[in-house]
């Protein structure tokens, strides 16, 4: 046997090839974090991702990710982090899939973008894991 064919079997895999993103709490994979690393970690996804999530500044609800703070302001092209309508709409999807919903599956493959978002401000994420993935990765902690 050469010495090429006996190290094959000792080859780490490709430095490319990423593991499934987990959460460290043991529950496996993350749906929102699974999402977010298949859309190449993009913050107009992450932004698509956060609606309909709050957080809490002197006693006021204000969104998680919000276009009018200072930190988004200064971003010059407003599209890398505007969520696309086909964000949007693989969002309501996923979501709807995510929180198990009963009844009427969304089909937002005609909606527009107001209206993608306004179903996600209604429908937010409510798994423990995706929240907390979400929170800690919009505030960059």
């Amino acid at each position: 046997m050469s010495s090429s064919a006996s190290s094959r079997g000792s080859t780490p895999p490709p430095h490319n090839l990423q593991p499934a993103p987990t959460i460290d709490d043991g529950s496996g994979p993350v749906s929102a974090e699974r999402f977010l690393a298949i859309h190449s970690n993009k913050l107009s996804v992450l932004f698509a991702i956060c609606i309909g999530l709050e957080e809490t500044i002197e006693d006021k609800a204000v969104p998680l990710m919000d276009l009018n703070e200072d930190s988004f302001k200064l971003i010059e092209k407003k599209k890398d982090i505007k969520p696309s309508l086909k964000i949007l709409r693989e969002e309501v999807n996923r979501r709807s899939e995510s929180n198990k919903q009963d009844g009427n599956k969304p089909k937002p493959n005609g909606w527009s973008a107001k209206k993608c978002t306004d179903w996600l401000k209604a429908n937010p994420i409510t798994g423990e894991a995706d929240v907390a993935f979400l929170f800690k990765r919009a505030k960059g902690t």
